[in-house]
């Protein structure tokens, strides 16, 4: 089973929600529960955010070794790879040192 992700956290908090709305006997339980799956909902998308910049990061750590790698080959579209990579690293230096910070979010 995998972990729930913030979409289905705040799904499951909306149907509380509706539930609590129409339920006048456990309403006020219901409305509890609903705020407890948005607050979880809100950790996860935190916890989401972070594992994108760290795969983001790892991607930036790793992308020269590739361009090297690639720049090394006798075939001419590894040697393309290499001067697109090497391109980014040039026109994004700050995204790319500090982990692709501003690309995570999309």
């Amino acid at each position: 089973m995998s972990p729930l992700t913030s979409a289905e956290c705040l799904a499951i908090a909306e149907r509380k929600m509706v539930e609590a709305i129409s339920d006048r006997r456990h309403g006020k339980e219901l409305k509890l529960t609903a705020q407890a799956w948005v607050v979880l909902a809100e950790q996860v998308r935190q916890a989401e955010a972070l594992k994108k910049q760290a795969e983001a990061r790892e991607v930036a750590e790793v992308a020269p070794d590739i361009a090297r790698t690639a720049a090394s080959s006798d075939c001419s579209s590894l040697k393309q790879i290499a001067d697109e990579i090497r391109g980014f690293h040039l026109s994004h230096p700050a995204n790319v040192r500090h982990g692709l910070a501003g690309f995570a979010h999309q």
